[in-house]
């Protein structure tokens, strides 16, 4: 049988996008991580990006889709206080489908790629919702149906 595999970190492969981010939070190494998308991935619960703050999650999504749309999470994502990602699409049509907000409280960049359906589910606003300790950057890419 073969495994599928979600995305990768390097040459690692995980199955999932959330293994792949506590991979990178037991990794011992300061620096950027590229989580890179193999296929479509479908997330059920948050992801909470929490690697520590001398390290940045670049999410690749490579011309995929990571769906939340079966997510019973109010938020999408999770970005804590002092956490550093960057959102990019190295391919063509990379897209991140959301079921309620992207919440940052650290530092988001969005390089490329599509955000889309980030609406409010409980008191979060749609799309990209900072706090106020947050920095959102979008150099690139678009934020749609929010």
């Amino acid at each position: 049988m073969l495994a599928t595999y979600a995305c990768e970190v390097g040459t690692t492969k995980y199955s999932s996008v959330q293994d792949a981010v506590t991979a990178i939070y037991n990794s011992q190494d300061a620096g950027e991580y590229t989580i890179k998308l193999l296929t479509n991935a479908s997330c059920t619960e948050q992801t909470v990006i929490d690697v520590g703050s001398n390290k940045t999650v670049v999410f690749d999504l490579n011309g995929f889709m990571l769906d939340y749309s079966n997510s019973d999470s109010s938020l999408t994502m999770l970005i804590p206080e002092g956490e550093n990602v960057k959102i990019k699409d190295s391919g063509s049509g990379g897209t991140i489908y959301c079921h309620g907000s992207i919440f940052v409280a650290g530092n988001l960049e969005l390089q490329s790629g599509t955000i889309t359906n980030a609406y409010s589910v409980d008191s979060y606003a749609g799309g990209i919702t900072c706090s106020e300790t947050a920095t959102f950057t979008m150099s690139g890419g678009e934020i749609t149906s929010c």
